[in-house]
């Protein structure tokens, strides 16, 4: 998905580890100041889950991606996310990833 403000360099949402809560990490000024909205953050991450499935038995599992990255045209918010189960039917959060990119746009002023 297309982003209005550019970036000068590559900016992803890290993997979680031990303690450490997933943070945006790459370029410097960008990622600071894109964890400086801790709801930006707590909403990125919960757009990026790594396991699904409609039970503990059943789960389909990836890496965690969310990438900002430059490109001549302009910079491009790149998700993968995986379906999760609702009370109609199953749904990537189409909706979550707009206004996600919209409240990026934001940060990143």
């Amino acid at each position: 998905m297309p982003l209005a403000p550019p970036v000068p360099s590559h900016v992803e949402l890290s993997a979680a580890g031990g303690s450490a809560p997933a943070l945006f990490e790459g370029d410097l000024a960008t990622a600071n100041c894109l964890n400086r909205d801790t709801e930006l953050v707590d909403i990125a991450r919960a757009l990026t889950p790594s396991t699904a499935g409609p039970d503990w038995n059943h789960t389909w599992q990836v890496a965690r991606r969310l990438t900002i990255e430059p490109l001549p045209h302009g910079s491009v918010l790149l998700v993968q996310t995986l379906h999760r189960p609702t009370a109609q039917a199953w749904s990537l959060s189409a909706r979550a990833v707009l206004d996600f990119a919209t409240r990026t746009e934001a940060a990143l002023g």
